[in-house]
């Protein structure tokens, strides 16, 4: 008979291997593909985003710097985008540090002091050595490449498949800092300052589900649902389903059938065709063997 707590034990040990087993790290995340579990993970800290499909927009690294009292880790930024109409409907950046500061008693950043251009402003609960800042404010397309790098990346992936920035956005801004981690959240909506009361309200939703994620009451942030001026209407085609799969023929290149049918398969699990395209595709490369 096995022993009850060797087996125990073994269980414990697979629940937390399946736990973990669909965390994407931030290297194999791939810019382009749909975010399907909706979740963002940085370090210690995850958020989940809201209903809807989100696409992959960029991703950087900027490498962190020797300070008197810690080794700064590297920070990482993802960007994820819904689009409708060929516009990047609501935009999330997410910028976090990969791991934890070690024995920061003191930060030294005054995010609020850097905003000069506002609708609202608040440091809400920030205290001396912890830092903490909201903000609503009117987003200039022109200007939005110029945030960080991120935006950079952003806006190329946008121009390279078709996409364009709204002629008009909002950015919600919130940024919390609490002993050894932070992170800061820039959101935009295709929007302007008729909206920017809704923008508050989703804003200050934002800030009380992400203060707990990273003061750790909470294991994970959650983004509210898009406020209504943002939300796509019923029946508005998902991104995925108007993404076109680059066609597969007899002049493709690289011209080998086994090539081919790599790059076929490589786009049905990319599930930007279905099966049945794929199967169609792949009966006509065998059939030109």
């Amino acid at each position: 008979m096995k022993n009850p707590r060797l087996a125990f034990g073994a269980a414990i040990v697979l629940a937390a291997q399946f736990s973990t087993a669909h965390a994407i790290e931030f290297k194999d995340a791939v810019v382009g593909q749909p975010i399907a579990d909706h979740t963002l993970t940085i370090g210690k800290l995850s958020m989940q985003l809201p209903a809807g499909e989100w696409i992959l927009a960029a991703k950087t690294e900027e490498n962190g710097r020797i300070q008197t009292n810690s080794d700064s880790p590297p920070r990482h930024r993802f960007a994820a985008v819904q689009i409708r109409d060929k516009t990047l409907s609501a935009i999330v950046v997410f910028r976090a540090p990969a791991r934890s500061f070690y024995y920061v008693t003191r930060w030294r950043d005054d995010p609020c002091k850097e905003e000069t251009s506002f609708i609202v402003k608040s440091t809400l609960k920030q205290t001396v050595n912890m830092p903490e800042c909201f903000v609503v404010a009117n987003q200039a397309a022109g200007t939005f490449d110029a945030a960080s790098s991120t935006h950079k990346e952003l806006v190329r992936w946008a121009q390279d498949n078709g996409y364009v920035l709204p002629s008009s956005m909002l950015r919600v801004f919130y940024t919390k800092h609490h002993q050894g981690d932070y992170f800061r959240l820039n959101v935009y909506f295709a929007g302007d300052t008729s909206s920017a009361s809704a923008a508050e309200a989703w804003g200050r939703q934002t800030v009380a589900s992400l203060s707990a994620m990273v003061t750790r009451p909470s294991i994970q942030g959650k983004l509210p649902e898009l406020p209504a001026f943002v939300a796509a209407p019923a029946g508005t085609q998902p991104v995925a389903a108007r993404m076109q799969a680059p066609a597969v023929s007899a002049n493709t290149t690289p011209s080998s059938a086994e090539a081919r049918l790599r790059q076929l398969k490589n786009l049905l699990d990319s599930k930007l065709i279905t099966p049945e395209e794929y199967e169609d595709k792949r009966k006509k490369i065998v059939e030109e063997i």
